[in-house]
């Protein structure tokens, strides 16, 4: 799974999930690192609180709160799109 900085909310939640079950290898740099979700409360007033609801922590138990998820050994290199071509068709595709 490729991540970076800007990585969070559930997309981080499900990375360190993956990550936690062996179920995917994380590269890039660490993720945001959100950890907490909020809840809000309109008030009779017209006016609303936004309340800190609860924490965010992975199968294992880590919480992602400032730290985010960190990537894996492949973290210190940086990702290159594949330059590399697949060979053309050799033969056309058979039709139905």
């Amino acid at each position: 799974m490729l991540v970076d900085r800007d990585t969070a909310s559930a997309s981080e939640i499900v990375t360190g999930a993956l990550q936690d079950r062996d179920r995917a290898e994380v590269v890039g740099t660490r993720t945001f690192g959100k950890g907490v979700f909020q809840e809000v409360v309109e008030l009779s007033n017209g006016g609303a609180l936004d309340i800190t609801a609860g924490q965010y922590f992975t199968p294992k138990g880590r919480n992602l709160g400032g730290r985010g998820v960190q990537t894996g050994t492949a973290s210190s290199r940086t990702w290159r799109p594949r330059t590399t071509r697949r060979p053309a068709r050799t033969r056309p595709c058979a039709r139905r």
